[in-house]
């Protein structure tokens, strides 16, 4: 077969690829053009999850007919006129490859009238080929019309998920670009009704518009900045706060919604060892920088970014992140209607048990007596202290709790300790309350270079896989400074000395458990590796060192227990990021009993 030169309606087909890959990419392209054209209002419906129909429209300055004609030839654009520009971009577009590559798989109708003119035009376009042009009467701004996308590729459109799928895409695009435009009024509809409408607002108005105003109140803020401008401003939510899935995060660029892997690394990282394994805080995270320091070239759909200066972006984030988990300030306040539940004096509420939660059997003893299972604390009272580094950063700062006004009832099922404070009914987790205690015993431990071993009377086998023998040899020089004596006797590794406190079974496991889990967080950096692999000693050796659940306390090792909790830096959650205690207010309890 010879070479030729393919027919530009291929051309923008093939390009359609790479950029419109299903409705919310049209969504997302048509609205970007708005906002680019100084849109003040932007109006976005569709039909049939986008796929029958897309509609927008925009007050923006509107296109003369020469220029509508132009718009949908391909690497036609207004927004630069040289390479150059690429490195001071302030659109949303540039590339010119968006109207055109839709045209050629939809049926387009695009109406624009300046607001100097008397009347618009309208261009028809099916299938990348433009039908007709013509006057028409019209608002000043532009409305582009897109029916049965994809009519002539069935290849693509068979591989488009449901009607309702595609619906919350694009429901999920229509609430970044709001966050991202405050300034901007919206207004989205599906299938002829109307889903929401957002007036012009300031920031903190259009946060609470989005994500509503009660879920508001859970989110902090955060903000750092250089004196170059570069900065960032977070309204991210508290660690007792979360969510199941990562679709009500955003991350913005310079306005421009991105999905950034080293953002989303460092918030994770920020909040691992604070909330729960497969649970995400939610809120949205702005990024202000230089255009110049940034690249969005990278990908058509613009949506992937990189960033030439990532140590100082770093240390700039790790300002605000700060701010959102140890200062804890929330610019949002409850609505008035209907009344809020009192807010946990010195205890962060999780909220009470749903009115759909099935039935629970509370059988089960409070009880009390036995033996002493506490170790002694090396932990002197130091509330508000700063974190060592080898702990974590604290969580946000509550009011100080205190054991003063807190009544013990007993222990339920062996495993929680019962207790009122300030009217307040207050559950704790008792293992998880001692892994925390004893995690920062550790880690200071370590940090002040004051660990501890003790030689055992013989060598003990640990008994590893071969792949754990690996990850233990990779890992010895680290282990031995945290108190783990290996050698390797006759092939097999042998445990001589081991921490104090920790019995030499409980020691073997620990050991076992890191070598079988070490492979789990993963780090390029070896800085962040290390750190990682010492953060995993320090919780496993607080786990296994830490009572169990359906062990029976008595009053006096409840009390204790408790006081040291208190004394934490980050009292409310285990080192795994599961919460240490709830509290249930009396409004709550009363709600459950509709009193």
């Amino acid at each position: 077969m010879k070479i030729g030169v393919l027919p530009d309606t291929v051309i923008n087909q093939i390009a359609a690829g790479e950029v419109v890959e299903r409705p919310v990419n049209v969504v997302k392209e048509l609205v970007e053009n708005a906002l680019d054209a100084d849109a003040r209002r932007v109006e976005i419906a569709i039909e049939g999850g986008g796929i029958k129909r897309i509609r927008i429209t925009d007050d923006g300055c509107g296109m003369a007919r020469h220029d509508l004609m132009l718009c949908v030839e391909r690497h036609a654009t207004s927004k630069i006129r040289s390479f150059d520009d690429l490195t001071q971009l302030h659109s949303m577009g540039f590339r010119g490859e968006a109207l055109p590559s839709i045209a050629s798989v939809s049926r387009m109708h695009i109406t624009s009238r300046q607001p100097d003119e008397l009347t618009g035009h309208c261009l028809h376009i099916e299938g990348g080929r433009m039908t007709e042009v013509r006057e028409e009467g019209a608002n000043p701004g532009t409305r582009v019309e897109i029916a049965d996308l994809f009519y002539n590729v069935p290849a693509r459109k068979k591989f488009l998920r449901t009607p309702q799928t595609e619906q919350n895409l694009i429901t999920s695009l229509v609430q970044s670009f709001a966050l991202a435009h405050p300034q901007t009024a919206f207004s989205y509809s599906v299938d002829g009704r109307a889903q929401f409408q957002f007036p012009p607002a300031t920031i903190d108005e259009r946060i609470r518009q989005v994500f509503g105003r009660e879920n508001a109140t859970a989110l902090r803020e955060g903000r750092s900045q250089q004196d170059d401008g570069t900065g960032f401003h977070l309204y991210l939510s508290r660690p007792d706060n979360t969510r199941s899935r990562r679709d009500s995060l955003y991350f913005f660029v310079n306005r421009r919604h991105v999905k950034d892997r080293l953002l989303g690394a460092w918030l994770q990282r920020a909040y691992r060892h604070l909330i729960p394994q497969g649970r995400h805080p939610f809120g949205a995270l702005f990024l202000n920088i230089d255009p110049a320091l940034v690249d969005v070239n990278v990908h058509p759909t613009k949506t992937e970014v990189r960033f030439f200066d990532i140590g100082a972006l770093g240390r700039l984030f790790e300002q605000a992140i700060r701010q959102v988990l140890i200062e804890g300030e929330t610019p949002f306040h409850s609505s008035p209607e209907p009344p809020a539940p009192a807010v946990p004096r010195g205890f962060p509420s999780t909220g009470g048990w749903s009115s759909s939660a099935p039935h629970r059997n509370f059988g089960g003893q409070i009880s009390e007596p036995a033996p002493a299972i506490l170790p002694p604390s090396h932990l002197p009272a130091r509330h508000g202290q700063p974190a060592s580094p080898y702990g974590e950063t604290p969580l946000w700062e509550s009011a100080a709790p205190s054991t003063a006004d807190f009544q013990i009832l007993g222990q339920f099922q062996d495993t929680f300790i019962v207790g009122i404070k300030d009217e307040e009914l207050i559950l704790v987790d008792q293992h998880a309350a001692m892994e925390r205690i004893n995690f920062e015993e550790i880690s200071d431990l370590y940090a002040d270079n004051r660990v501890e071993q003790q030689p055992l009377l013989f060598p003990h086998p640990i008994g590893l896989t071969p792949q754990e023998q690996l990850t233990l040899n990779t890992h010895m020089p680290q282990l031995q400074a945290m108190g783990f004596t290996i050698d390797i006797i006759d092939d097999t590794a042998c445990l001589v000395e081991a921490p104090l406190d920790l019995p030499p079974q409980q020691a073997m496991d620990t050991i076992r458990e890191i070598c079988s889990r070490a492979g789990e967080e993963k780090d390029d950096q070896p800085e962040s590796a290390q750190e990682s692999f010492r953060q995993l000693v320090m919780k496993t050796m607080a786990c296994h060192r830490s009572v169990k659940a359906n062990k029976t306390l008595n009053h006096q090792q409840m009390e204790e227990l408790l006081q040291r909790l208190f004394q934490c830096r980050q009292p409310y959650t285990c080192p795994h990021g599961r919460p240490t205690l709830i509290s249930y207010s009396r409004e709550q309890l009363w709600k459950q009993f509709l009193r």
